[in-house]
């Protein structure tokens, strides 16, 4: 009679609870992710799901060359013409690069290095993003770099990128 007067639940029930605790406790905390998750989806679509691609350009992390670029584009209507883009930062001459695009765009891609002066000539457009290659002498007109210098015109500045013309 004492054997069936157990004191302890069974082996199962005891396992059973052992595993719902956990379980409660894995879906607590995915479900606190899954929330997480959706807030930054939420904000993701907000920033960047709607619009035109100019639109979310303009909100992108390269705002600030699209909006340079955009105006250099708008001020220049000969397809011919030709756009060198300095910088030390080989995502930041890209992304000029692309938005430069349909212009006869000029800038080493892999290692940023700068064209001897001799092969720019007056009407050019130079795209300077941030570099410590490139030094405008703002007395002098001119950039100046290891390959040589040239006497340029200041066109258009959007937070440190700015663009100049080629003057004889």
């Amino acid at each position: 009679m004492l054997a069936s007067f157990r004191t302890r639940p069974p082996r199962s029930a005891a396992t059973l609870v052992i595993v719902s605790i956990v379980i409660i406790g894995w879906v607590g905390l995915d479900a606190r992710w899954q929330l997480d998750l959706l807030a930054k989806y939420r904000a993701t679509v907000e920033q960047f799901g709607t619009g035109t691609i100019e639109e979310l350009w303009r909100r992108g992390p390269d705002a600030d060359i699209y909006t340079l670029a955009a105006s250099v584009k708008r001020g220049i209507r000969d397809p011919n013409q030709r756009v060198f883009v300095f910088g030390d930062e080989a995502y930041s001459r890209g992304r000029a690069a692309y938005h430069l695009l349909p212009m006869l765009v000029h800038y080493d891609a892999v290692s940023g290095a700068l064209p001897s002066a001799q092969f720019i000539r007056p009407g050019d457009l130079i795209f300077l993003t941030w570099s410590r290659q490139v030094r405008y002498d703002q007395e002098a007109q001119q950039l100046i770099w290891n390959g040589g210098a040239v006497r340029v015109k200041p066109l258009g500045y959007v937070h440190g990128n700015v663009v100049f013309k080629v003057v004889a």
